[in-house]
Formats: C-alpha cells, sequence, structure tokens
C-alpha cells in the first residue's frame, strides 16, 4: 500500500468518526471540540491536566480551548481549580456528570463495535503502523508525544505496585500510569 492511499484512508476514518461524533454530541448540544476536550481530560494525568495542555494536544487556538472549556465548566461538566503548588495555574478535572457524558459519549460510537470484527493480528498491525506514523509525524513538527506514563523514559517501576515518575520524583499510583502525560518522553 502507498503512502498516499495511507492517508487517504486515514482522512476517510477521520471524516467518518467526526460525523458519528457530531450525531453522538447532537442530545448533549456539544461540538466536537467539546467532545474532544472531554475526552481527553478523562484520559490526561496531573501533570497534563491545563488550559495549556488541552490547546497543545487538540492543536486548537488557546481562544477555542478557552470558550470549550468555558462552555463545558458552565454546564457543570468540568472543575476548574488553582494548582495547590503554583496558584497561577489552572487544573482541570471532570465533574461526576462530566464522567458520566464520556462514559455515554464512549457507548454512541461504533468504534468498538466495529474493531471486534477485525481479527486482533490484524488490529496489531494497524496499531503498530499509525503508532509509528503518529511518532514521526510528532517528531517532525516538534509536537509533544502525549504518550501513556508507563512508556515514558521518566517513568520508574520500583516493585509490581510501586510506580514513580523519574522527572518529578512524585510518587504514581497504577491508574495513573496509564494516563497520557504531556512530559512524556519516548
Amino acid at each position: 500500500m502507498s503512502g498516499s492511499k495511507l492517508r487517504s484512508l486515514v482522512e476517510r476514518l477521520g471524516g467518518l468518526i467526526r460525523t458519528e461524533q457530531r450525531s453522538a454530541g447532537l442530545d448533549d448540544q456539544l461540538q466536537p471540540v467539546h467532545q474532544d476536550v472531554l475526552h481527553y481530560l478523562a484520559r490526561c494525568n496531573r501533570y497534563s491536566n491545563t488550559p495549556a495542555a488541552v490547546t497543545e494536544y487538540l492543536q486548537i487556538t488557546k481562544g477555542t480551548a478557552s470558550q470549550s472549556i468555558r462552555v463545558l465548566e458552565r454546564r457543570k461538566f468540568v472543575l476548574k481549580r488553582a494548582d495547590k503548588q503554583d496558584g497561577r495555574v489552572v487544573r482541570l478535572r471532570l465533574s461526576l456528570s462530566g464522567q458520566r457524558l464520556v462514559d455515554k459519549l464512549r457507548q454512541r460510537v461504533s468504534w468498538q463495535y466495529l474493531t471486534d470484527e477485525i481479527g486482533s493480528a490484524d488490529l496489531a498491525a494497524g496499531e503498530l503502523a499509525l503508532t509509528k506514523i503518529l511518532k514521526h509525524l510528532q517528531q517532525h513538527n516538534k509536537f509533544r508525544s502525549f504518550g501513556q506514563c508507563n512508556t515514558c523514559h521518566h517513568f520508574c517501576q520500583q516493585s509490581p505496585n510501586k510506580f514513580k515518575c523519574g522527572l518529578t520524583g512524585e510518587v504514581l499510583q497504577l491508574e495513573e500510569t496509564l494516563q497520557i502525560c504531556r512530559e512524556h518522553m519516548a
């Protein structure tokens, strides 16, 4: 398969996923960008839950991120608080109703049902290829990787149930090791 054919398939998949996402958000009057913010906050760790990280991860403008966060905060899906160590930094997290909404939106999207129909070997090969392409694209454009914590250069597993971030020196909970991080280094 050629690179241009793969790009066409990825663009088409993206378009179809975005159309499905628009439809899923209609009941709750959410635009795809609002859903993207919610899905990001559901997956990010405590080092990556800032408006700046949302902007950077989604590759949107500061204004779009700010407006989207404001809409979600006003609708009580997102909670804002000042950072305990640096009061100038704003931390974002999903409210209980925000988490419920993310769960509901994930159920409405057919991706999981469709991928269940594909063999695990094909899915693994596709994941590997797309991961390589993503990594090269991020490196080429000098974008942060926002990878999963447990795949990071800084990740330290001290024992089966004891984890630490080598960058910050802080202890990590098991669930945090599965979240995406702005400080990720491959």
